[in-house]
């Protein structure tokens, strides 16, 4: 048995040249709904509703100690069980049959009625809002460091990954002349304080830069850590070896590394001296004052 976990956004990667699918175009023209008329809609053809009634039903009895209570053994036996349709879940179905042949027999379970777990675009009606967000993850990140069977996966898809450098436009924010910057709230830190990034242009590693630490509205100590973290070339597990190190460093998050190994103040940023695009509370807040406002909001500005 194999349990799918983690995700690829297929969506994204099956994405066509041509604009909209032309099966969907075709569907709607069938029913005389035009470009121009507001049921047009192609994405909707494609449910996308997140974890829709009758997925999320059974797994609320279980946490609520109500076992379900009409189990049927099918008398079925299979090779392979998948638990989960996501892509790990398809990409372990897919590299078990690759390994022992066709013949193979494979069940794939799932709790919601099609595949690709979060690969989806989930869109939800709520009163007369349209919410809209991306299910999982936003868009593949930094293939170069996957693995062979990960790369291989793509490959095998006809997945092209070059093809994000055709795509996204990586000079419009310098060509509208926008400049990296972090938002500081009030309700958070105790004033409202927009820190400019160095230089033109907008470049999502150079939100903060260490040299603004003095600026920033937190605890002092927390500043003279940041500058240390930076500038200061210090071996914080200095009673281990290479290799007890990268073990401790990977059962370690980033926010405990931090304020438990480095031992810097809780107002520094839990994610480092960069800031992460579109994260909110990348800052910890002062003492005394909660998380109820934004935190810190990183943003291009003109």
């Amino acid at each position: 048995m194999t349990i799918g976990a983690s995700l690829f956004p297929l969506e994204e990667l099956w994405g066509q040249d041509s604009g909209p699918d032309s099966s969907a175009q075709e569907y709607f023209l069938s029913k005389g709904i035009t470009q121009q008329d507001p049921r047009y809609y192609p994405p909707a053809l494609m449910g996308m509703r997140g974890s829709h009634a009758g997925s999320f039903e059974a797994a609320h009895a279980l946490r609520d100690g109500n076992e379900p209570r009409n189990a049927i053994d099918t008398g079925e036996h299979y090779d392979l069980v998948v638990v989960g349709g996501g892509i790990s879940g398809l990409a372990s179905a897919y590299y078990y049959r690759k390994s022992v042949g066709l013949d193979a027999k494979i069940l794939i379970l799932d709790n919601h009625d099609d595949f690709g777990g979060h690969a989806k675009r989930n869109e939800f009606q709520v009163g007369n809002r349209l919410l809209l967000g991306y299910g999982g993850t936003q868009s593949i990140e930094a293939p170069g460091r996957y693995s062979k069977e990960a790369i291989g996966l793509l490959r095998d898809l006809g997945i092209d990954v070059q093809r994000f450098y055709k795509y996204y436009d990586q000079k419009l924010y310098q060509s509208l002349g926008l400049k990296s910057g972090t938002f500081f709230d009030k309700e958070t830190f105790g004033e409202d304080k927009l820190l400019k990034g160095p230089g033109e242009g907008y470049d999502v590693n150079l939100f903060v830069p260490v040299e603004s630490a003095a600026q920033m509205p937190i605890a002092e100590q927390a500043r003279k850590d940041l500058v240390r973290l930076k500038n200061e070339a210090i071996d914080y597990l200095p009673d281990r070896n290479p290799e007890q190190k990268r073990l401790k460093l990977a059962t370690t998050s980033y926010k405990d590394f931090l304020l438990q190994i480095a031992k810097v103040h809780e107002d520094v940023p839990p994610h480092g001296l960069s800031g992460f695009q579109g994260h909110d509370h990348c800052f910890a807040p002062p003492p005394g004052r909660s998380r109820r406002g934004r935190g810190t909001i990183h943003l291009p500005f003109s």
